[in-house]
């Protein structure tokens, strides 16, 4: 399934320091809980370690809105955290 990122979300990618790597790894291996309008929310955490603003953490967590339309998945936004998560891996 193709993957469509409009410019708010490529900006959003930038922003948070996300790759479509780790958006497909995300979509591909992430927990999907039902969201408002359609959309889908997708969820994972990543354990590579990472570094964002200078500063180094163990984990990411990525949070992905999209909707799927015409056998595409079309992101609409996506929200970061870094940190460690020990509890949810």
């Amino acid at each position: 399934m193709d993957v469509i990122y409009p410019n708010h979300a490529r900006e959003n990618m930038r922003e948070r320091g996300v790759t479509e790597e780790e958006i497909e790894e995300v979509l591909a291996n992430g927990s999907t809980i039902q969201g408002q309008l359609g959309r889908q929310i997708t969820t994972k955490v990543l354990t590579v370690g990472y570094e964002q603003r200078g500063r180094s953490y163990p984990h990411k967590e990525v949070q992905l809105v999209h909707i799927c339309e015409s056998g595409a998945i079309i992101t609409t936004t996506l929200k970061t955290r870094y940190g460690r998560f020990e509890g949810i891996l």
